[in-house]
């Protein structure tokens, strides 16, 4: 089901273990990708926030930190 706003993709992209994708010593990247979906629509800064705060929860529930944004030259790039 495509997430209808951010909490909801949040919510979606929790349910991801991304501590086996990375680990927490990587800086990380989200890019978020708009589509046109009429009144469901969310800007790409909506999505790469939601995504970006739930990989943080993952990492910070699973191991206590939470892995760094960096937005120049990121170790990790994720496209949502």
């Amino acid at each position: 089901v495509a997430a209808a706003n951010p909490a909801m993709l949040r919510s979606q992209a929790q349910r991801i273990d991304w501590t086996k994708w990375f680990s927490a010593s990587r800086t990380f990247r989200i890019e978020g990708v708009a589509t046109d979906r009429g009144d469901q629509y969310m800007n790409s800064n909506e999505i790469s926030k939601a995504v970006r705060e739930a990989v943080q929860d993952v990492f910070n529930h699973k191991l206590q930190v939470k892995p760094q944004v960096e937005l120049k030259d990121p170790a990790v790039e994720i496209v949502a």
